[in-house]
């Protein structure tokens, strides 16, 4: 046990940040679950709606450095692959008239 008042406190910080940080990069995993979740039920919508807040959540969890940098470029690349793909292979809107 430590008995110096700095390990005690540097042991209390530790612990606090040990909070935050794995608050931080559950938040990131439950985003890219939510969504791979919206690629798999196909909605374009929602996807295209969150895709900026989730690319921005894995860019600030990379810059605190809780993901490697090159980690975080490859959440974005796969998903903005995956909402490219799923764009692409969607029904067009035909109800437009001329």
């Amino acid at each position: 046990m430590d008995r110096h008042m700095s390990a005690l406190k540097r042991n209390r910080q530790n612990i606090k940040r040990k909070k935050l940080n794995r608050s931080q990069r559950s938040y990131l995993r439950r985003q890219l679950r939510e969504a791979n979740q919206m690629v798999e039920s196909k909605n374009l919508d929602g996807l295209t709606k969150d895709l900026g807040k989730i690319k921005k959540t894995v860019d600030q969890t990379a810059a605190k450095k809780l993901i490697h940098k090159n980690a975080a470029a490859r959440y974005k690349s796969r998903l903005s692959k995956k909402m490219n793909a799923l764009a692409k292979n969607s029904p067009k809107d035909t109800s437009t008239t001329l």
